[in-house]
């Protein structure tokens, strides 16, 4: 893919290239142009393959699809950065084998500072609406001295494990900012559930209750 004359993505792309350039080292410069080298990975994004599974994968194998994506986000806040935009169309699956990866690293943060100190810490309002943890909205719409931590990570994560277990995710895919707001005010409301059998185990439950309130309370 060639990009050219847009701002917007080529900052992306420098995000990319700076997240991928200390995880893969497989990247770049000549000239005034830079190359990210990357592995073809075959499957689809985890949201196709929801959409032939109405009501979410069985429970066995979401657990694994997640367990994946636990093992890439701890890998990558080992190297200093977070994802920022965790959620099934950034996680590809292989159908034939069950692997999964994580995927566009366009809002990859780096949380080293200048003088190679961890930060953890960013202010920038960015990822997706119906996954995006309540602190990161806060950061554009309230105080400047606002912030969050990788735990926004694992916050979508919350999302995205519900999301493989019902087919859907607890908020719809469009989101307005009002909903947003609705959404922050309700968080400690218990999370509402589907009464399909995906979500009677109680360690679910308490994974999932634990995902999508406990942690955003720990960056307040």
């Amino acid at each position: 893919q060639v990009v050219r004359n847009s701002p917007s993505r080529i900052k992306r792309l420098d995000a990319e290239k700076a997240a991928l350039g200390r995880i893969l080292q497989r990247s770049f410069d000549v000239d005034d142009s830079t190359y990210l080298v990357m592995d073809v990975l075959p499957g689809e994004p985890v949201y196709k393959s929801l959409w032939r599974h109405q009501r979410g994968f069985p429970e066995a194998f979401a657990k694994q699809c997640a367990a994946q994506v636990v093992v890439a986000l701890l890998d990558l806040h080992g190297r200093g950065f977070m994802h920022r935009d965790v959620k099934t169309g950034n996680v590809l699956l292989d159908p034939a084998t069950g692997r999964c990866h994580l995927i566009d690293f366009g809002f990859a943060k780096s949380l080293v500072r200048d003088d190679r100190t961890l930060d953890g810490r960013a202010m920038s309002f960015v990822g997706t609406y119906y996954a995006m943890a309540p602190e990161v909205y806060r950061c554009s719409h309230q105080q400047h001295d606002n912030y969050y931590t990788v735990a926004v990570d694992w916050w979508a994560l919350g999302v995205f494990v519900f999301e493989l277990l019902h087919g859907s995710p607890p908020w719809p895919y469009k989101c307005e900012d009002g909903d947003l707001v609705r959404y922050a005010a309700t968080l400690e409301q218990p999370l509402e559930f589907p009464s399909h059998s995906h979500f009677a185990n109680p360690h679910v439950r308490d994974l999932l209750s634990y995902e999508l309130s406990s942690i955003e309370s720990s960056n307040s």
